[in-house]
């Protein structure tokens, strides 16, 4: 197992963790071991652990750690192929943490199913600020599913859809949940950086983020670049 960057943040000893590419992966069995020092660790406050192929279980047992431990903020999960079962495991955790700000999950499988899991925890969980789910397979239900959290959700200022499948029907109850009273379909499509003519749901948030009603923020990002 190798520590592909260790680096200091701040003065007072703070450190950014990054393990994966570049160096050697740790798959499942090296996150369970990473895991168990880290719940008492306070020095690590940022954790990147992209393209170790750690799977559901080893994203199980970082979710786990991240119960226990109170000073991690920013965690990069991406590219581990965690699945609906890594997604159980982070949305329970979701529902206990109260200090993670910015969670990545892009890249790992996440299907329609997954955001049955983690979406009800969104609507519990108010620290984290920051989600990306790019680069997965939501579906249309997950655009459902999602808007339906957001709906309640306080704590969310920017949200992650790139790359996924949610489409234009998905793309509608996103918005609804998002409190959009009207949907222009007609809008121009030149202004959204999307190769494809038949994204119509990318038009639906394009005009969402227009008319900047997502909650009391105005200053609040979704970035829905390419679903088909």
């Amino acid at each position: 197992m190798q520590i592909r960057m260790y680096t200091a943040v701040n003065k007072q000893k703070k450190f950014t963790l990054r393990m994966g590419w570049g160096g050697m992966v740790v798959y499942f069995q090296g996150t369970k071991a990473l895991a168990v020092p880290l719940v008492t660790n306070t020095s690590i406050l940022r954790l990147n652990l992209r393209d170790n192929w750690m799977e559901g279980m080893g994203g199980a047992a970082i979710a786990e750690m991240l119960k226990g431990n109170c000073y991690i903020t920013e965690v990069d999960l991406s590219n581990n192929n965690l699945e609906v079962y890594g997604a159980k495991a982070i949305a329970g955790m979701l529902k206990e943490n109260s200090t993670l700000v910015s969670l990545i999950l892009s890249g790992n499988h996440f299907t329609d199913r997954s955001t049955e899991h983690l979406c009800p925890a969104l609507i519990t969980n108010t620290k984290l600020q920051h989600l990306d789910l790019s680069y997965n397979a939501l579906g249309e239900s997950a655009g459902e599913h999602l808007g339906d959290a957001l709906s309640e959700n306080t704590g969310l200022r920017s949200l992650n859809l790139a790359w996924n499948c949610i489409r234009q029907k998905g793309a509608a109850m996103l918005a609804n949940g998002l409190g959009v009273i009207h949907l222009d379909m007609n809008v121009s499509e030149r202004n959204i950086p999307c190769q494809s003519k038949s994204l119509k749901s990318v038009t639906v948030i394009a005009v969402l983020l227009c008319q900047q009603r997502w909650k009391k923020s105005c200053q609040s990002p979704m970035d829905v670049f390419i679903n088909r």
